[in-house]
């Protein structure tokens, strides 16, 4: 293993069996973990994956003998021995975006903390509904990545944001290239050989706002994005709590919203979602243990 990337952009060895596709697995679980919750403790992991300690304490210090996974020290406590606490390296992982304007295209490579690594712009760019317009931005992608100084095999994904209807789950635009076979995700995909996530531009900047900009901290945003016409995007988080709290009667409300009204989000949404990885973890660890016990 040389990069994350073989952990999420390829497919699975068949030529891993046992205890090699066991542990494989686990690595994979251990750094989603750390891209999703931070930097934690080997007790930490072994807590939220259920796996034994001398398994996570062994495939953790593959991850940091291969660089994926830095050791940042000894952690303060309160008392007791201190343990010590483990992340992702910056420079493990890496992710492309381009953003594809009418007339021009923005090239960037950021990191995990979401640090600027590298930036490019091309103004000569003009985007029209032809089959050059994919060969240009296809190029122009290729070009960047090829001269942006960062290994290849560490990128994990390639993020485009575009003008028009988008579909991400598709990968289709509804205003250019639509008389293409293939969606565009999927030609990116083929030519540039990363996993590819389509977003439209606003969409894509208002939720980058919402998680990363001065708004992070607000229930319900609402963005305004002017070019050459007027695009709004919003999110509202609380509307439909609103909503049942004004059409439904009292018991209704605390049957649905639990007794603390005012806090519903950290008790039902975030609730059922933390309740079902909960379950999901506890039934990941039981085949795992069982798998396990056959394969010794």
């Amino acid at each position: 293993m040389t990069s994350l990337t073989e952990f999420f952009n390829k497919h699975e060895d068949d030529t891993l069996k046992g205890i090699s596709h066991k542990n494989s697995i686990i690595k994979r679980n251990i750094i989603a973990h750390m891209a999703v919750n931070g930097e934690c403790t080997l007790s930490e992991l072994t807590k939220e994956l259920h796996i034994s300690v001398p398994t996570i304490t062994k495939l953790v210090q593959e991850l940091v003998d291969e660089n994926i996974v830095t050791d940042l020290g000894k952690v303060e406590t309160p008392g007791g021995r201190r343990p010590n606490i483990f992340g992702l390296a910056n420079s493990a992982i890496y992710f492309a975006g381009v953003n594809v304007g009418r007339d021009n295209m923005r090239f960037l490579i950021t990191d995990l903390q979401n640090n600027i690594i590298k930036e490019e712009n091309d103004f000569t760019f003009e985007l029209l509904d032809r089959p050059q317009c994919i060969e240009r931005i296809c190029s122009g992608i290729e070009n960047f990545i090829a001269t942006c100084g960062i290994d290849r095999g560490k990128i994990l994904g390639l993020g485009v944001c575009m003008t028009g209807r988008v579909n991400p789950d598709t990968g289709r635009s509804y205003k250019y290239f639509t008389s293409n076979e293939q969606s565009l995700r999927d030609i990116l995909e083929e030519r540039i050989g990363l996993r590819v996530l389509i977003e439209n531009d606003t969409r894509a900047r208002c939720y980058a706002e919402y998680t990363c900009g001065k708004s992070k901290e607000e229930s319900n945003v609402l963005y305004l994005h002017m070019g050459r016409g007027v695009a709004i995007g919003i999110v509202a988080v609380t509307k439909a709590q609103a909503y049942v709290k004004a059409n439904t009667p009292d018991a209704a409300r605390q049957f649905l919203l639990g007794p603390d009204q005012d806090n519903v989000p950290m008790k039902t949404l975030e609730g059922l979602v933390n309740e079902f990885n909960a379950t999901r973890r506890a039934r990941e660890a039981e085949l795992n243990r069982q798998y396990i016990e056959r394969a010794n």
